[in-house]
């Protein structure tokens, strides 16, 4: 039976089906990087509840893409969240951890009679922030540079260069720069970084996924404001907001560094969007 996906969301063009609810775990979640499709339940637990948290919620909505709009995503060529093969050029060889990754669950549709799966995450910002895994080292690499297509595969911006520094092997963070315009609600946008690991220039490697604006359901930012930050991350993954939930946890881990439950909340969302929890410690 096809695996479930991640969490479901509305576009400006078709209604998107709400499902099966998926229980609370809270000190693992079996997902690998290899097996992302899993539709597993991810909740923040709220610290200092212990399991008076462990309550059934919807924090993790599997996704699922028509097979009309797949068809429309695919023939602009589909992605996995993971370099390309061939695509390494000058870069040295990745052992023993992540590849290039793009921090986003993986969806599945149907095309030609086959399932297909694509990196795609949901976004209810206007200037979202992008998350990737970075494997190497500034000694490494000549240069990281990120960029944002819309529909018609055109760029909206210049790309930009991120700054490299000594965290490198690790996570990356770089939000939609000012110099592009706001990402629209309902359409969908590939986004890519592109690594240089030789002094002559070119890309060596790449990945990319899609990302999608959608609406914030109504009622909800007033609540945003009102809960703890726990469960406002909760709020965020049940409204489609993958991007947004993947920074605020992050901040809240780095807050609460020896919250054992934070902690696993946050390794168990790396496994959804790629990463597993050996290499998450950077």
């Amino acid at each position: 039976m096809t695996k479930l996906l991640r969490y479901f969301f509305k576009s400006s063009s078709f209604y998107w089906l709400f499902g099966l609810v998926l229980s609370l775990l809270f000190h693992s979640i079996p997902v690998t990087a290899n097996d992302r499709s899993i539709g597993n339940s991810l909740q923040v637990p709220d610290a200092g509840l212990g399991n008076q948290a462990n309550q059934p919620h919807q924090h993790y909505r599997p996704l699922i893409i028509p097979s009309t709009e797949f068809r429309r995503l695919a023939s602009r060529g589909g992605t996995n969240g993971r370099s390309r093969a061939g695509t390494r050029g000058d870069c040295p060889a990745v052992n023993g951890s992540p590849e290039l990754t793009a921090i986003v669950p993986l969806a599945q549709g149907s095309l030609d009679n086959a399932v297909v799966e694509t990196a795609i995450g949901t976004t209810t910002a206007a200037y979202p922030t992008f998350w990737f895994y970075l494997p190497y080292s500034t000694d490494e690499i000549h240069s990281v540079q990120f960029v944002v297509n819309d529909e018609q595969d055109m760029p909206l911006f210049a790309p930009v260069t991120v700054p490299l520094n000594s965290s490198f092997p690790g996570l990356v963070s770089i939000q939609l720069p000012s110099s592009s315009p706001p990402l629209e609600v309902g359409k969908y946008y590939r986004w890519y970084v592109m690594l240089d690991c030789s002094p002559q220039g070119g890309n060596d490697a790449f990945v990319d996924a899609f990302v999608q604006r959608v609406a914030l359901a109504p009622g909800i930012a007033v609540q945003l404001e009102t809960v703890s930050p726990t469960e406002r991350i909760n709020l965020l993954l049940d409204n489609g907001s993958w991007h947004e939930a993947v920074s605020e946890l992050y901040a809240l881990q780095m807050q609460s560094p020896d919250d054992v439950s934070i902690r696993a909340a946050w390794s168990s969302m790396l496994e959804l969007g790629g990463i597993t929890s050996q290499s998450s410690n950077k």
